[in-house]
C-alpha cells in the first residue's frame, strides 16, 4: 500500500475499534449495517496486504538463488581460462563476460542464457572440463543452481501479476470504505446523534481524523527583495549546500514545494549581492514563509553612484 492508502487503512481501523467500544452504535440496526460493510473492506484488505509479504519473501528468494548461480558460474569459468591459458586451449581462452561485476550486471535472462552456454561448453569438452578440476559435484551445482533460478525467475513474473492485481483490489476496496464513510456513515451521524449525543458525535470525528492528515501544497515560499523594497529576480537558491536553483520570478517570488521536515540552512545569492544564509523549520502540514532582505555590495553601490552623475 502507497501512503494515502495506509492512511484510509488506518483510519478504517481506527473507526472500527471506535464502534466496537461504543454500546450506543451496537444497538443502532442501519449504523450496524454500514460497520459490517466497512468490516468486510478492510479484511478483504487485510488479506491481500498478504500476497506484498509473499512478494518480498520471494523477492530474497530470488536473489540469494541469483547470488549462487553467479558464484558457481564465476567459479567454473575461472578454472577453465586458468586451465585454457596454461594449456593453449582456445575454446577456454576466449571465455568472457564472466567477471563478477559482469554477472551482476546481465538480466535474469542474460545469466540464465550465460550460464547455459557454460554447462554446453563443459559438456562439449568432457575430458578439458574434468583436467580443469570441474567434476561432477561441480557440474551439478551449476545444474541445480540453473533449474532454481529459472524457476525463480519465472515465478517471479507471476507474482508481479499478482501484486498488480492486489494493488488495484485494495484500491477497490478502500474506495469502497471512502464512499461509505463519506457519502452514508458521516451524513447519518450528523443528523442523528450530532445534537441528541453531541459526545458521542465529537469521539466520531475525532476516531475518523485520526489518520486524516492535510497535504500542504508548498513547504516553503517567500519573497526577495533589496533593501529599497525592490523585488530580485535571478537569485541562487541552495538547500542544505545542495546545488543551488535560479529563482527567475520577476516578482522576486520563490517557492520548493518538495522538502523533508525539521531544519534547513537556506542560502540566497544573486551577483551584486551580499549572501544570505537562513536556517527554517518545515512543518509536516503547513507552508513554512520566509522573506529575504538582501544588501548591495558596497562596490557595486559606489559604481551605480558614479554612473548616475
Amino acid at each position: 500500500m502507497d501512503k494515502p492508502q495506509a492512511r484510509e487503512y488506518n483510519q478504517a481501523l481506527c473507526f472500527l475499534e471506535f464502534a466496537k467500544k461504543n454500546f450506543l452504535l451496537q444497538d443502532d440496526k442501519f449504523c450496524q449495517k454500514v460497520i459490517a460493510q466497512i468490516k468486510s473492506c478492510i479484511e478483504r484488505v487485510d488479506s491481500l496486504k498478504l500476497v506484498h509479504f509473499d512478494k518480498k519473501c520471494s523477492s530474497i528468494s530470488k536473489q540469494k538463488s541469483r547470488v549462487n548461480l553467479e558464484d558457481i558460474c564465476y567459479q567454473i569459468a575461472n578454472l577453465m581460462k586458468s586451465y585454457g591459458y596454461f594449456h593453449h586451449f582456445i575454446p577456454f581462452v576466449h571465455l568472457d563476460g564472466f567477471g563478477r561485476n559482469q554477472l551482476y550486471k546481465y538480466s535474469g535472462l542474460k545469466l540464465l542464457i550465460k550460464s547455459r552456454f557454460l554447462k554446453d561448453m563443459i559438456q562439449k569438452d568432457p575430458q578439458e572440463s574434468q583436467e580443469a578440476d570441474i567434476d561432477e559435484s561441480l557440474r551439478d551445482q551449476l545444474g541445480l543452481a540453473i533449474a532454481g533460478f529459472d524457476k525463480k525467475l519465472n515465478s517471479t513474473t507471476t507474482s508481479r501479476d499478482d501484486i498488480k492485481r492486489a494493488n488495484q483490489t485494495i484500491e477497490d476496496e478502500l474506495n469502497a470504505y471512502h464512499q461509505l464513510l463519506n457519502k452514508v456513515l458521516k451524513p447519518y451521524m450528523e443528523a442523528k446523534y450530532k445534537h441528541s449525543q453531541p459526545d458521542l458525535y465529537e469521539y466520531f470525528v475525532m476516531a475518523i481524523s485520526t489518520y486524516k492528515i492535510p497535504r500542504r501544497k508548498r513547504a516553503l515560499q517567500g519573497k526577495i527583495t533589496d533593501t529599497d523594497g525592490k523585488p530580485l529576480h535571478r537569485v541562487r537558491v541552495s538547500v542544505d549546500n545542495k546545488k543551488a536553483v535560479v529563482k527567475r520570478g520577476t516578482k522576486g517570488n520563490y517557492f520548493f514545494k518538495n522538502m523533508t521536515n525539521g531544519s534547513h540552512k537556506i542560502l540566497f545569492s544573486c551577483e551584486g549581492f551580499k549572501s544570505v544564509t537562513k536556517n527554517i523549520l518545515i512543518y509536516p502540514s503547513r507552508t513554512s514563509r520566509l522573506d529575504i532582505v538582501m544588501q548591495r555590495e558596497k562596490a557595486v553601490e559606489l559604481n551605480e553612484r558614479i554612473a548616475s552623475l
